[in-house]
């Protein structure tokens, strides 16, 4: 059954907030759950002082994109203007004309290759129905 929370216990809550969720409801004879969802109305954060949110076993977080293309572009000037010249020089995928043809066989780029594939399954697939649906007629005017 729900209790409502007081003001005692809220201010207990803020003062003992770096123990975390954990401590605090054993602390105040409460569900983790009721605890973490008093903090979040209240504001209050229960991450513990050096607690390593974000982290997937000790490592940082990874970067953005945004900062890892600037320490590329810095740490290979030359290797990042070769790429750029290449997709430049590149021959446009016919389909969409925004990205350079990837795909040989098809001369699309990967996206546009992969929506090609799929029309083509689609349309085998359409035609493969209609011929099950004429062999079922035929079937029917010749009896089995």
């Amino acid at each position: 059954m729900k209790r409502a929370w007081t003001t005692t216990e809220v201010e207990r809550l803020r003062e003992n907030r770096e123990l975390g969720a954990e401590a605090v409801a054993e602390l105040l004879g409460r569900s983790i759950w009721s605890v973490k969802g008093a903090a979040y109305r209240q504001g209050i954060s229960l991450r513990r002082p050096g607690d390593s949110r974000g982290h997937v076993l000790g490592q940082p977080r990874t970067m953005s994109l945004a900062r890892d293309l600037h320490r590329a572009m810095a740490a290979a000037p030359g290797l990042y203007a070769e790429r750029l010249r290449v997709l430049r020089d590149a021959s446009l995928c016919p389909e969409c004309a925004r990205r350079p043809i990837q795909v040989e066989r098809s001369g699309l780029c990967r996206p546009c290759h992969g929506k090609h594939l799929e029309r083509l399954y689609r349309e085998s697939r359409g035609e493969l129905e209609l011929i099950g649906a004429l062999l079922d007629e035929i079937l029917e005017i010749y009896g089995q």
